[in-house]
């Protein structure tokens, strides 16, 4: 029996900011291949598929160090210094993250005045990186919250 195509997530994941990831991940993939001998093909020119290809692993590392930061139990059933040091490493993997949108949106602005993309490409992957980056912003500070009144 086939599945719906709603229901294909393979991570299943209610993180906001980790489906907005995956979403500009999808839209990076596509985009950033090589082109190949097809002229209409919408892909990167061979002149920048090394700019690319940063692109894509940088849009790669970004959703592993969300579902990395989600993975981190900071349950309040462990031990407060096991929580707290869950919480500091979450934090860093958010700000890690947070870092990576920075360097993405870099690279597309590098790539805007190439002009290898169509300004709706480039427009809709940049709103894409900065929903990703505000999720990721409201995210760490709920965390840093939740760290500064275990410490307290």
């Amino acid at each position: 029996m086939a599945q719906r195509v709603d229901q294909r997530d393979p991570t299943r994941t209610e993180l906001e900011a980790y489906n907005k990831a995956l979403k500009l991940s999808d839209h990076v993939m596509s985009v950033c291949k090589p082109k190949d001998k097809n002229p209409n093909a919408c892909h990167i020119p061979k002149r920048n598929a090394g700019i690319g290809r940063i692109l894509m692993e940088a849009a790669v590392e970004l959703g592993a160090d969300i579902l990395e930061a989600n993975e981190l139990y900071v349950g309040a059933n462990i031990g407060i210094e096991q929580r707290k040091q869950n919480y500091a490493d979450r934090i860093a993997l958010q700000e890690h993250a947070k870092r990576l949108t920075f360097r993405m949106e870099h690279i597309f602005r590098i790539l805007y005045f190439d002009k290898p993309f169509a300004e709706s490409t480039t427009k809709y992957m940049m709103d894409l990186i900065c929903e990703t980056r505000a999720l990721l912003i409201s995210w760490k500070e709920s965390d840093s919250k939740m760290l500064k009144s275990i410490s307290t």
